[in-house]
């Protein structure tokens, strides 16, 4: 029956295609409801999937794709894709455009046949734009895609929201973003799915640290968006949120087993009790998706009051990013993992110079398939269960 609809929808789309070229209707979000992006984007059917991928609808995918591989010596140096210039490095045949989401953000939509990610390969997705791959063919991940930058904590990426670099006391940006500290407690971790973990108390146990960024955005993950920052004192950074990843294929998805997806917080400077940023986002979309590898959106761990005590940075498992921690200070509060999506507490004030910052909480993670089940022999945190992973079925398929 719901072949059927399809069908029948597919045979309004084509008279609507049709009617717009003899009236002049542009086939555009607006008046005319087939491609382009938004909420009304299409109508089911009206594309290549059998669906209508969310976020951006499937417009972006019509006429002939090439395949993008990531392999070979030359992508294990140099494999990314720049949302901000809408480039894929390193391996050819993407077809790359910026789309607008219903919320009026924007994303980069990288359109291919097959999506592919060899063994040893790590794409790096940089840039401020979420990132949604619309693969008309199979998505094959036997490598592993991060959304986290691993020198410039504050910094965002896919999505992601950063920490403002500067000398004032300032709360990370993002709807979650964990808050200020303006005396010795630590600053806040910063939210998503969880809370961000409150910043440890400071000097004297006064009530001056940063309180945890608040929870936002739905299970669904509609629009695509990346997690809040951890605050920061005077001195210091906290750290980005995770980036916002969408994978939308007509056909199949399989993580294998050595295969991942990291959109996890980064970890807060340690010195000032910078609070860890909050996990991002991961969506995926097939008709069959299979998950022998890891999809990990954790928080990142808050930073020690104390010089050298950086919080670790999400980590593509379930394993916490733990607070930073030094001989002569309060460490930082673990980031969200697994089952446990609110940021952990920083530490009271213990010398060094202020309590520890709050761990980021968790981000989300949403599998859509044709009848909601999903192949998981592999590791998704956090955790299905925790109200932060979930499944759920393809719209119009």
């Amino acid at each position: 029956m719901i072949r059927n609809r399809t069908t029948f929808l597919r045979a309004i789309a084509a008279a609507v295609i049709f009617g717009s070229a003899v009236f002049g209707c542009a086939i555009e979000p607006g008046p005319c409801p087939c491609g382009g992006s938004g909420p009304d984007s299409g109508i089911d059917g009206c594309d290549a999937f059998g669906y209508a991928p969310s976020n951006v609808g499937a417009g972006a995918a019509e006429g002939p794709l090439a395949d993008l591989v990531f392999e070979g010596s030359a992508c294990a140096a140099s494999a990314r894709i720049d949302t901000d210039d809408c480039r894929v490095d390193c391996a050819g045949g993407a077809r790359c455009e910026i789309a607008v989401q219903s919320d009026g953000t924007e994303v980069a939509v990288i359109a291919v046949a097959r999506f592919v990610i060899r063994e040893d390969i790590d794409v790096e997705v940089v840039g401020a734009r979420p990132l949604v791959v619309l693969a008309t063919g199979e998505v094959e991940l036997r490598g592993s895609i991060t959304a986290i930058d691993p020198i410039y904590r504050f910094v965002g990426r896919a999505g992601g929201f950063g920490c403002e670099f500067n000398t004032a006391p300032t709360s990370g940006d993002g709807p979650g973003g964990g808050g200020a500290s303006y005396g010795t407690g630590g600053a806040g971790g910063g939210g998503h799915c969880g809370a961000g973990g409150l910043g440890g108390a400071g000097d004297g146990g006064s009530l001056d640290p940063g309180e945890g960024g608040d929870p936002y955005g739905g299970a669904r993950i509609t629009p695509l968006e990346g997690g809040s920052a951890g605050g920061k004192r005077a001195l210091g950074v906290g750290g980005a949120g995770g980036g916002a990843l969408q994978i939308s294929s007509a056909v199949s998805i399989a993580v294998e087993g050595g295969g991942a997806i990291n959109v996890s917080g980064n970890g807060g400077k340690g010195n000032a009790g910078g609070g860890g940023g909050a996990g991002g986002a991961v969506l995926l979309e097939a008709p069959a998706v299979r998950v022998a590898g890891v999809l990990a959106a954790n928080g990142g761990g808050g930073g020690a009051g104390c010089l050298f005590g950086d919080g670790m940075p999400g980590q593509p498992g379930s394993a916490p990013a733990h607070g930073g921690a030094c001989a002569d200070g309060a460490p930082g509060g673990d980031g969200a993992y697994g089952g446990a999506i609110d940021g952990a507490r920083g530490a009271a004030f213990d010398g060094g110079f202020s309590g520890g910052g709050g761990g980021g909480g968790a981000g989300w993670i949403r599998i859509n398939t044709a009848d909601g089940a999903v192949d998981v022999t592999g590791v998704l945190s956090p955790s299905l269960g925790s109200g932060c992973a979930s499944f759920g079925e393809l719209e119009g398929y």
